[in-house]
């Protein structure tokens, strides 16, 4: 865990990098334990919270991008937006392949 000080003494204003864990999963436990709004589907309210997750992880880089990108493949079987067959498809395309 990363820390920052403030160059006053050891140990005193310490602020943790762990706050961008608290942001990210805010954004998702709310879009799990709210309703959808009208017109929106369950999966694609998940899906918002799914995106508020990763935009969070990858503006702040609390994890590496490669760990990021991976989450879908298995969180959305796991919220139950998509089976894990349609989840892990983008992953293999071609032009994907091409850059590996």
């Amino acid at each position: 865990m990363q820390r920052m000080t403030t160059g006053e003494g050891e140990g005193t204003g310490v602020m943790r990098a762990g706050w961008p864990y608290w942001i990210a999963g805010a954004g998702l436990v709310l879009t799990l334990v709210m309703d959808a709004p009208a017109g929106l589907s369950v999966g694609a309210w998940r899906t918002t919270g799914m995106l508020w997750l990763m935009g969070t992880l990858w503006m702040t880089e609390v994890l590496p991008l490669a760990v990021t990108a991976l989450l879908p493949a298995l969180a959305f079987p796991l919220l139950g937006i998509a089976k894990l067959e349609a989840a892990t498809a983008p992953y293999a395309d071609p032009v994907i392949f091409l850059f590996l």
